[in-house]
């Protein structure tokens, strides 16, 4: 309460007395204050009754409804705003390593790891506050120079989990982040390590490609031996503050790298074939060749070439679907490994050597019986009683084994394949039994993924002698894959061990800075005696001759610096004069290192440029010098 007298005093600094209009104003408040009645000048008055009530229930109901928001944050959800709180405090991160890298067999990289960054964006962590949130995303549309409403749109499309908003940042974008980014919280900086392949040598289809998204292997190398490739990724604690700035970085596990592959590929092999066969492809405008190449010795595979081919490294970073749909429309694309995975490749003549074997194991033909080979023999058909002729590719005269092979006799082929006058031949079913034998009915079992096993001809109640004979010198309806036909001659080059083809020979890991052996591939061997060596013997006496003898198909393969065993083939495409060549082969011959089939495929006319290709390999490979040879007739 205030007093109702008022003794105003006022005193100056320097103490003097007050002036007389001071002291009259002052007499004039004190007489207003008696004037006024108590009540008019109080501060202060009782509260009423009801009021006070009103105001003590308000009271009260507000605390009780803090006390009950309180009791159901801390104690009934309290265990989950805990986490929810320590979630958004601490974040884990994975941390990659390096992916384990690929050599060739001489120790070449192959395969190398490239850093590289991109831009994630949580949108979970962006900034609740409008404003302050509309700041950030304009930040990041001058930062990755994408449009807002892209941007926004991008954002809001993803609820959950992070987005790459940008990738593939470069060394300036990378700077100009370590400037800015502890003021965009929910937007951080992902280093990754991307694969670098080796762009000669037409390795794409041998080491394949991962997928950015994943990082699991995608195709080749990468695909069937992720499991040791990829590293193992350690783990890091970020603390937050609630700005999502980071405060602390905390490592929880270190990351392991990958393993590494050795392979069995000869580089300079793989490369020297690749280039051999794509200038041949460009001269003969064939769009579709490969090759293969296996130590027979066991089974090593050391080199494998399917055109078309593609740049495995356009992979290293991420494509829009139109960009997808742009490289896989190029003619000169392809992700199907024709070589490992082709179908509906008749071999030809290729078969030849094949069907020697079984004619000798069976006691079809003793090999030094003549047989005389005019251009064409005929038959009565079975049903119709018609003549039916089948020809040879020219006059032969007296035949044996082996100069049927040299010189790819077919009379002969048909004879002891579906039987002629007086030799009853092998019949459909045995030739089946003897190409299973040497594995053309199933996948050879190689270190690589989507290998196809080929198509072997169903022998029913329509099959004639027509299509023994055609069966007997490659022709008809059945096909088998490159990899088939080397791996068959790889047990013709070594006297009768069919093995399982290998890419890879070691699995290898860094300790400590050595490189530890983690798994070491033996020879697998699928059969250990096809057929005899004696019987084999004289098939690879034959196949010798073809290039020893000037009436032998590969005689111009004589000048090389090398000694080899060969057999051409030229399969029926359905196409005139357009056919599938062929030339499989091993060398030295004495004691084979390499055993090699190459096929070209629409060639026109002639069988010289697939001896041409093999020509030049074997001469650049083994150190000859490169010689011009003429062409000569089409077997």
């Amino acid at each position: 309460m205030i007093n109702r007298r008022f003794n105003l005093r006022v005193r100056k600094n320097n103490r003097t007395d007050l002036e007389p209009h001071q002291v009259f104003l002052d007499r004039l408040a004190q007489e207003r204050d008696n004037e006024i009645p108590e009540s008019e000048y109080k501060l202060e008055k009782p509260l009423p009754d009801r009021a006070f009530w009103a105001l003590l229930l308000g009271v009260l109901f507000l605390f009780g409804i803090l006390i009950s928001r309180s009791f159901w944050l801390q104690i009934v959800n309290g265990e989950e705003n805990a986490l929810r709180a320590e979630s958004n405090q601490f974040v884990i991160r994975s941390i990659r390593s390096e992916r384990g890298v690929i050599y060739d067999r001489s120790m070449k990289q192959l395969v190398h790891n490239q850093t590289a960054y991109r831009l994630l964006v949580s949108p979970a962590d962006l900034p609740q506050d409008s404003s302050r949130r509309n700041w950030l995303l304009k930040r990041l549309s001058d930062f990755t120079g994408q449009s807002l409403s892209d941007v926004i749109e991008r954002i809001e499309a993803e609820e959950d989990g992070s987005i790459v908003l940008m990738d593939n940042l470069d060394y300036g974008q990378v700077i100009l982040w370590e400037t800015k980014g502890e003021d965009w919280p929910g937007v951080s900086l992902d280093r990754q390590l991307v694969r670098q392949y080796e762009d000669q040598g037409a390795l794409s289809h041998l080491l394949g490609y991962i997928s950015r998204v994943d990082l699991q292997g995608e195709a080749g190398l990468e695909k069937y031996y992720h499991d040791y490739l990829h590293d193992r990724p350690g783990q890091r604690k970020l603390e937050r503050d609630a700005q999502g700035r980071v405060l602390e970085e905390i490592i929880i596990q270190e990351p392991e790298p990958g393993d590494s592959l050795i392979l069995n590929v000869d580089y300079q092999l793989q490369e020297i074939i690749a280039e051999v066969l794509r200038n041949k492809m460009e001269e003969v405008g064939s769009k579709e060749a490969n090759a293969v190449a296996i130590d027979p010795r066991n089974g090593a595979v050391r080199a494998l070439v399917s055109f078309p081919d593609y740049d495995n490294n356009v992979f290293n970073h991420s494509l829009t679907a139109e960009e997808i749909e742009t490289i896989i429309s190029q003619p000169n694309f392809s992700l199907f490994n024709q070589a490992i995975s082709g179908i509906g490749y008749a071999t030809g003549s290729v078969i030849k050597p094949l069907i020697a074997v079984a004619a000798l194991e069976e006691g079809i033909i003793d090999p030094d019986r003549q047989i005389y080979a005019p251009e064409k023999i005929c038959v009565s058909h079975a049903y119709t009683g018609e003549e039916q002729c089948f020809r040879d590719w020219r006059f032969h005269g007296w035949t044996d084994l082996r100069k049927a092979i040299a010189n790819s006799v077919n009379v002969y082929f048909y004879s002891i394949g579906g039987g002629y006058k007086d030799i009853r031949g092998l019949g459909p079913q045995k030739i089946i039994e003897w190409l299973d034998r040497f594995g053309w009915d199933r996948p050879t079992g190689i270190d690589l993924p989507n290998e196809g096993k080929g198509v072997l001809p169903e022998i029913n109640q329509e099959w004639r002698l027509g299509n023994t004979y055609h069966l007997s010198i490659g022709q008809g309806r059945f096909s088998v894959t490159p990899l088939q036909v080397a791996s068959a001659y790889a047990a013709l080059a070594n006297g009768g061990v069919l093995y399982q083809p290998q890419v890879v020979q070691q699995v290898v890991r860094q300790i400590d800075g050595e490189m530890v052996i983690v798994r070491d591939f033996n020879p697998i061997i699928v059969n250990s005696s096809v057929a005899s060596y004696e019987n084999i013997k004289i098939v690879q006496e034959g196949m010798r001759q073809a290039v020893t003898s000037p009436q032998g198909s590969t005689y111009l393969l004589n000048s090389l610096p090398v000694s080899v065993a060969t057999k051409t083939g030229t399969a029926q495409t359905g196409q005139e004069a357009v056919y599938h060549n062929w030339i499989a082969l091993f060398a030295p011959y004495e004691e084979p290192e390499l055993v090699m089939v190459f096929m070209i495929r629409d060639v026109h006319d002639s069988m010289v440029a697939v001896r041409s290709v093999a020509h030049d390999v074997l001469n650049l490979y083994f150190g000859g010098k490169s010689d011009k040879f003429m062409e000569d007739e089409e077997l």
